[in-house]
């Protein structure tokens, strides 16, 4: 009988088996983007269902609070085991700077009148160092004093079928901001609140430097007398305007965003992505070397704070670490990796960046490189990379728009996200993962090049039966609705 099977057995030859592989390259990314449009609509309709019955959740509010727990309790369907890290948040330092900035203002005129520019300059430049790093750098300073409330960070591990080789994180956080009161589409009293303010107190600091250099030029520095008549003018309408610098202590409403693309979307989207690799388990076709952790942070809108403690208290799981942070998914057509982080102050790696916009390309999406444009604020990939590990950020949003997006406002909502552009997410995540457990993401490997020879029509028959004979066996993942793309 074996002698009879052998008759009309034909041994594959090279030819064969690269066809087999062209065969599975092209099949693979059709298959993964099928379940990603599915998981794209689980993330879709979770995110929905968490804004309507939850709202918006200021850091360290029980809303947040409330948010942390159904998350933990969504990846422990699908995750080896989930952790909540309860933390000490302190969101209010965040903000402290606009309280005290109209004291400055009045101090530093008030120093600059009665003759002393120095002390002035000092006095300004001191705020100024301590916005800068509380505001521009997010390295908060001198936190002790403020209001302690109770952070939560999430996370949830996939250990892989062998040893170890590599971590990858797949990010985001679960906090939304705080709206501002002031709009900027009332441009008259947008004006009159925010940016009239902003003039007179960058006024006062240039008469403090003009004051300075003209006692240097006319040898009264260091010495005693009053400013100039002229100077004295200035101070003194200066002092009057001050009314209108106080209305910067009101810039932020006790109102919350929805924070629906900001960021929640991208928390029940990581959560589909343990949910496929969960399926991949299920399987038996788990990653080989690849650690998955999926963490949802807070007190992200506060300064990072949530993911600064996540990755001091969790060194000892980053070996050799990837982060993939997702932020902002709004548009399908604005697919942003992000090389530069917190206004634009914090490297990320840029040479992942490069190899997600080649792989995303090579998949047929729109996608490119970006830097985080000045005072657009930070994302969680910059604690990563402060952390030693290679991270990026993984934006879908308009950069040359972003003051006037939905972005921190009450249209923060599910429907001004594109499901489209979660499908998009979750592809490449998926390609990602497995090129880094495989080491295998050089261009060959991602943009999957056909070979210049035809496929043998009967090979390709053969393995779409085998393909489909093995789709029947494995476990199956229950949608509420099939994607229609």
């Amino acid at each position: 009988m074996k002698s009879f099977k052998n008759i009309f057995h034909r041994e594959k030859t090279k030819k064969d088996i690269f066809n087999d592989k062209v065969i599975n390259a092209k099949r693979r990314p059709l298959v993964e983007t099928l379940k990603a449009g599915r998981l794209a609509e689980e993330a879709v309709s979770m995110c929905r269902d968490m804004v309507d019955r939850i709202g918006g959740r200021r850091s360290g509010s029980k809303e947040c609070l409330q948010a942390a727990d159904e998350i933990a309790e969504e990846l422990s369907k699908y995750c080896d085991f989930t952790h909540q890290q309860n933390f000490p948040i302190k969101a209010e330092a965040y903000t402290f700077w606009l309280k005290i900035l109209p004291y400055v203002y009045i101090v530093s005129l008030g120093l600059l009148l009665i003759g002393l520019p120095l002390a002035s300059l000092l006095f300004y430049s001191s705020f100024g160092y301590y916005v800068y790093r509380e505001f521009i750098q997010y390295k908060p300073m001198a936190e002790k004093f403020f209001k302690t409330e109770n952070g939560c960070n999430v996370h949830g591990v996939i250990e892989p079928k062998e040893e170890v080789f590599h971590t990858l994180l797949f990010t985001s956080h679960h906090d939304s901001a705080l709206l501002p009161k002031y709009n900027k589409a009332d441009n008259v009293n947008y004006f009159k609140k925010v940016t009239l303010p902003l003039i007179l107190f960058g006024s006062s600091s240039l008469l403090i430097v003009v004051q300075l250099i003209t006692e240097i030029l006319t040898g009264r520095f260091l010495g005693a007398g009053l400013p100039s008549a002229t100077s004295i003018v200035f101070i003194i309408i200066l002092l009057i305007l001050s009314y209108f610098v106080f209305s910067l202590q009101k810039l932020f409403s006790d109102k919350v965003s929805p924070g629906a693309g900001d960021n929640l979307i991208s928390t029940t989207t990581i959560i589909q992505i343990s949910r496929f690799f969960k399926w991949n388990v299920d399987c038996n076709d788990p990653l080989k070397h690849t650690r998955l952790i999926f963490v949802s942070f807070d007190g992200e809108e506060v300064g990072l704070r949530g993911s600064r403690t996540w990755f001091d208290k969790h060194k000892a799981l980053l070996k050799d670490a990837t982060q993939i942070n997702l932020d902002c998914l709004y548009s399908s057509n604005q697919l942003s990796f992000i090389d530069t982080d917190i206004n634009g102050t914090q490297p990320l790696s840029g040479d992942l960046a490069q190899k997600g916009v080649r792989l995303a390309v090579s998949m047929g999406y729109k996608a490119k490189m970006h830097h985080m444009p000045f005072l657009s604020g930070g994302t969680d990939a910059a604690e990563g990379y402060r952390a030693g590990i290679k991270a990026i950020s993984l934006m879908a949003i308009d950069f040359k728009n972003i003051n006037t997006s939905h972005l921190h406002s009450g249209q923060d909502i599910v429907d001004n996200i594109e499901t489209k552009a979660i499908e998009q997410v979750i592809s490449i995540a998926i390609k990602m993962a497995v090129a880094i457990d495989t080491d295998k993401f050089e261009d060959e490997y991602i943009t999957n090049k056909p070979h210049k020879e035809p496929v043998n029509k009967e090979d390709t028959d053969e393995m779409k039966e085998k393909d489909d004979e093995d789709d029947k066996n494995q476990p199956k993942i229950n949608f509420k609705k099939i994607t229609r793309r």
